[in-house]
């Protein structure tokens, strides 16, 4: 690298790294632009003659002296600095996933979240009544034991993309689960709606719904037909 000012690598380039070594001669200071995924790095200016700035766009990020080494994090924002207990106290964001002492003084990190799906339980014999599936539900337990009717609204193109919710019975029970879609799904259903309908032959009928463009798409379907 010898040319100055502000470089801004591919962001897949940057993002399959952790490493990254400068070297060269520079002309100026350089401004290095990272996206700004959380991400660790270990940076190393093996250059000569200038710093090196490295942020994400807009931000103040790290700088680093000719022959730096430094284990940085970028934590959504910006590039902060995480080589001791002291930095990662200052720049701790456990709520949004970067790491911190916790109330006891224990290092603790959040960047990777509970493996394990939120259960929601939907009973229309409960009170009050829940019918209702929200489109944010990632399991929902269809706990009604005779026959009952349930509704999920329309995914949000976009917004939405790539949520999933499986649906379970817990009883032998012949429910219907009416699914609304921004757009008619693809054939052989034109219409802005489908209907889930379970056989009610066994325990643990199900199926899973993947949201995508506004629509709901069925897969692993068990013991239910569709209309």
């Amino acid at each position: 690298m010898s040319a100055g000012g502000t470089i801004t690598p591919t962001p897949l380039n940057v993002t399959k790294a952790f490493n990254l070594k400068f070297t060269g001669t520079l002309a100026s200071a350089v401004n290095f632009i990272v996206p700004s995924g959380k991400h660790f790095f270990r940076l190393h200016h093996a250059g000569t003659a200038h710093t090196i700035t490295v942020k994400v766009t807009g931000q103040t990020g790290v700088t680093l002296n000719p022959g730096d080494i430094r284990l940085v994090y970028c934590n959504g924002t910006d590039i902060v600095a995480a080589e001791s207990i002291q930095e990662l106290m200052a720049n701790k964001d456990v709520a949004n996933g970067y790491a911190g002492l916790d109330s006891n003084g224990k290092l603790h990190f959040s960047e990777f979240p509970d493996p394990r799906e939120v259960v929601n339980v939907y009973d229309t014999t409960a009170s009050p009544p829940t019918s209702e599936i929200p489109v944010a539900t990632q399991q929902a337990m269809l706990v009604d034991a005779s026959a009952a009717a349930y509704h999920i609204n329309a995914p949000v193109a976009g917004t939405d993309d790539g949520k999933r919710i499986e649906i379970i019975s817990t009883h032998t029970a012949a429910h219907t689960v009416t699914v609304d879609t921004f757009s008619p799904p693809v054939t052989p259903f034109d219409a802005t709606y489908m209907q889930l309908n379970f056989a009610g032959s066994i325990i643990g009928e199900g199926v899973v719904l993947r949201a995508y463009n506004g629509n709901w798409y069925c897969s692993a379907l068990r013991g239910l037909t569709l209309s």
